[in-house]
């Protein structure tokens, strides 16, 4: 009798579900997963293949695409992006004007909406958005002959935190621009300051018999960045060796609030560019710190 009450238990047990779409469930919930009518809609910005949800954007010319989208299916679209009217689920648009703030909203229609779940929902909602496009990072100072960097995008600064391969050591990886002279190349250019990225290795941004080795950077949207640089040890670029340069590909990210980095990160020395055999990846987690 024992046994036939702890199978009867075994099967009772298998035999419960916990599904609330499915109406054989004790806890099935009809009206699961049912949504009110919402506008609610996201604004995104390329960055090679990446989109990069925000509110503030670069918005420069053909250099980046701005994508507008509805969360929700609806009968009706209408959007206000300024003074253009649109009438599409989603959208894309380039070329915003420098330091402007800019309304965006969405008012959406449903002619069918269902009131057995939200009996309040009368098929229609509006969301509002303002999207600000970041001017210009910098500027040319004749005086000085230099490049002055007075409006950096969010995603510049330093950052710390820890490599996965190897967590327990803390690091501040500082990524920004600066201005810098090369005699080789003759002329003076915007460079990608790097440190740190991989763990000891920087970008040199001095001027001397090496730096024509260095240059590329970074591609920038307000959050987030693409890398494309060539580094060296910190330790070792006294004792400069040219097939000990080293390229450096990577993605990172700005978490919205502005408060957490991810970095994912490929670099090879230049000797094995076709190869790649001696390929490492990585990835940072950090804090902006400043």
């Amino acid at each position: 009798m024992l046994v036939v009450t702890l199978v009867f238990g075994v099967n009772a047990c298998k035999d419960k579900c916990d599904d609330p779409t499915d109406m054989d469930c004790e806890n099935y919930n009809p009206c699961y997963g049912k949504e009110r009518t919402s506008a609610y809609f996201i604004v995104e910005e390329s960055l090679g293949e990446h989109w990069i949800e925000c509110d503030t954007i670069n918005g420069r010319g053909n250099v980046s695409a701005v994508r507008f989208t509805a969360l929700q299916d609806a009968d009706s679209f209408i959007w206000t992006l300024g003074s253009e009217t649109v009438h599409s689920k989603s959208f894309i648009r380039q070329g915003f004007p420098p330091n402007e703030h800019i309304p965006v909203s969405l008012i959406v229609i449903n002619k069918n909406p269902n009131n057995k779940c939200h009996p309040l929902d009368d098929g229609r909602d509006t969301f509002n958005r303002m999207l600000y496009v970041w001017g210009s990072e910098s500027y040319w100072d004749e005086a000085s002959k230099k490049y002055v960097v007075n409006n950096p995008l969010p995603i510049q600064g330093q950052y710390q935190g820890y490599f996965e391969s190897n967590p327990r050591k803390q690091v501040i990886v500082t990524l920004e621009d600066t201005s810098r002279y090369c005699s080789k190349l003759q002329y003076e250019y915007l460079l990608a300051k790097s440190i740190n990225l991989p763990d000891g290795y920087f970008q040199p941004c001095n001027d001397d018999e090496n730096c024509g080795y260095f240059f590329g950077g970074w591609t920038k949207r307000a959050i987030a960045a693409t890398l494309a640089m060539r580094v060296y040890r910190r330790d070792s670029y006294n004792n400069f060796q040219g097939d000990s340069v080293y390229q450096l590909n990577g993605f990172m990210q700005l978490s919205r609030d502005l408060k957490e980095i991810k970095i994912d990160l490929e670099y090879y020395p230049l000797w094995d560019a076709v190869e790649k055999k001696t390929l490492k990846k990585d990835n940072f987690k950090g804090i902006k710190i400043k």
